[in-house]
């Protein structure tokens, strides 16, 4: 009775009239089998038309199917009679009722339980039950279906999951095409995609992408780090991925996330596992307008998906190969406990190679639905997985996005919002200001060095020349003349030095720039200018002082030879 057969399941494949009937009225879908033996016992010759013959029998007698209910445990009993008004020949026995809420009133009315819509509440109260309601979609638009309500704002209180064979046995026993969604009560909260649609709508002119951070795939704040909290591989050959779930379908421990470390993907398998140590695993990056296509284009669908050139090499003898191919994907998508030990439980799926895009991480590349789809579609993941706990937004530049922040900070009470790069920059800054400090006693104290070394560099050069300067003095050239020599030449050793200082500096501050850039994945120019006005001006100072000791040298020399 709960699982009963809607009349409008059964489409055009029955002969039923689409009467109303009473709560207390039923149609009765029988086998060929019962039908006989019914026929039997009520002394009916069923004909060439069982389901006609039946039907004329219950209705010009009245027959009535009773129903006795008892639960000994909370001494429970239930009496119910149901008038037959059609019997329909059909595979298995069922109850077919034109209304689709048949079962509520049943259950609500007639045993008189109490329903509550919170999926996992348990009680002690063997009176409640939980209770869900179901909508059939075509499978051609279950996709679009499950967008359009995640995106409305008049459902995002809503969350629909498809029902699976072992809850709801029954429902798969009807050949109908269609897909059958339980409707929930959100409990779990987090962050609506209608809310996200609906709060950058004024602003989508400046919105690059946006990523969203669930169960199955974590981003960081600063959409800096990311990666599958649900192990996740991928190949070109299937065996590859079978091959793990053969080996390792039996665990010694539930290790939770990181149940995947204690895996070792084989050969041709690229793995993706936010826990895992391995050097460019796989990971997931969101389409983007700047994104350069090596060989064929973007996806159009979820049977469809792009790869980056390092994966395409990874897996394929060259990118151009990947077009077109399949990419196989297996995830862990739960672990089970047995009377004998965990078990891990594996999910497979796969796709058409639709392009690849240039890129040296290996990555998966789609919108930003994707992973929530094939999460839903492939590996069955609940609410939980399915639940979205932060939105990273990246807008395009050359727009003051504080304006946009402090808008919805106004407007939106249930969200927070930041801008986490403004505090990396800050963070950022104040690394990059204790590094300048750094330089800049560095450079002190190497001036200082440096000052000494060219002040006695210079002594040293007019110690050597002494003969040499008598007998310039000697030929007529001035003290002054030679003053202006060794300025000229400690000068030109200061120069050659600050030169070699300024182009060290800069090769310091590229790199370090470049290694920035890597880490946040956008251009970040750093550039301290007082560092090398600083420089070039203690070079100047030290070169005035160096001078200043050589002439004094020169002074002494020359008073020494006018004493002579």
């Amino acid at each position: 009775f709960n699982e009963f057969t809607y009349y409008g399941e059964l489409a055009n494949d029955t002969s039923l009239k689409n009467t109303k009937l009473n709560n207390d009225e039923i149609y009765l879908g029988l086998s060929s089998q019962e039908a006989s033996r019914i026929g039997s016992f009520f002394g009916v010759e069923l004909g060439d038309n069982p389901s006609y013959t039946l039907t004329r029998f219950f209705i010009s007698n009245s027959v009535m199917l009773h129903l006795d209910l008892s639960a000994r445990s909370f001494a429970y009993t239930l009496e119910n009679l149901f008038l037959v008004k059609a019997v329909e020949i059909l595979d298995t026995s069922r109850i077919i009722h034109t209304d689709p809420m048949f079962n509520e009133y049943f259950v609500e009315t007639n045993m008189t339980f109490i329903s509550h819509a919170n999926q996992g509440q348990t009680s002690l109260d063997p009176w409640n039950v939980f209770k869900a309601y179901t909508v059939l979609v075509s499978y051609s638009d279950k996709q679009r279906f499950l967008s359009d309500i995640s995106f409305s704002l008049k459902y995002k209180n809503l969350s629909l999951e498809l029902i699976k064979e072992e809850e709801s046995p029954s429902y798969f026993k009807d050949d109908v095409n269609c897909a059958r969604l339980k409707i929930l009560k959100d409990q779990i909260g987090g962050v609506k995609k209608a809310d996200v649609s609906h709060l950058l709508s004024p602003y989508e002119t400046y919105v690059e992408n946006l990523v969203y951070s669930d169960g199955f795939y974590y981003f960081s704040e600063d959409g800096l780090t990311s990666g599958f909290l649900h192990p996740v591989y991928v190949s070109n050959k299937k065996e590859k991925l079978n091959e793990i779930a053969d080996y390792n379908y039996e665990a010694s421990f539930d290790l939770q996330g990181f149940q995947g470390s204690s895996i070792i993907p084989p050969d041709g398998v690229i793995a993706g596992d936010i826990s895992s140590l391995e050097e460019n695993s796989l990971i997931f990056q969101v389409n983007k307008a700047d994104d350069i296509y090596l060989a064929g284009g973007k996806a159009q669908n979820y049977s469809e998906v792009c790869i980056t050139s390092s994966l395409a090499n990874e897996l394929f003898t060259s990118f151009s190969q990947a077009v077109n191919k399949t990419l196989y994907i297996t995830c862990l998508s739960e672990i089970e406990y047995k009377q004998d030990g965990y078990k891990n439980v594996f999910k497979d799926g796969e796709f058409k190679i639709a392009g690849v895009v240039e890129s040296k991480d290996n990555a998966l590349v789609h919108d930003s639905l994707f992973l929530s789809s094939i999460g839903e579609e492939m590996f069955d993941f609940g609410s939980e997985d399915k639940a979205v706990d932060k939105c990273i937004v990246n807008f395009k530049s050359g727009y003051e996005i504080q304006n946009i922040v402090n808008n919805f900070n106004s407007e939106y009470f249930d969200y927070s919002f930041t801008l986490p790069l403004q505090e990396v920059e800050a963070d950022l800054n104040e690394m990059v200001s204790y590094i300048a400090t750094f330089l800049y006693f560095f450079a002190f104290f190497t001036s200082l060095i440096a000052m000494s070394l060219l002040s006695v560099t210079g002594i040293m050069f007019i110690d050597e020349d002494e003969s040499k300067i008598a007998v310039w003095t000697s030929l007529g050239y001035r003290i002054k003349d030679l003053k202006k020599y060794y300025a000229v030449l400690i000068s030109l050793l200061s120069s050659s030095g600050s030169f070699a200082a300024l182009i060290s500096l800069v090769i310091v501050w590229k790199m370090f720039s470049f290694q920035l850039t890597n880490i946040l994945g956008q251009e970040v120019a750093v550039f301290a200018p007082l560092m090398y006005v600083s420089v070039v001006l203690f070079a100047l100072l030290f070169t005035f002082l160096s001078i200043g000791l050589a002439n004094r040298k020169l002074n002494k020399i020359a008073g020494f030879k006018n004493k002579q």
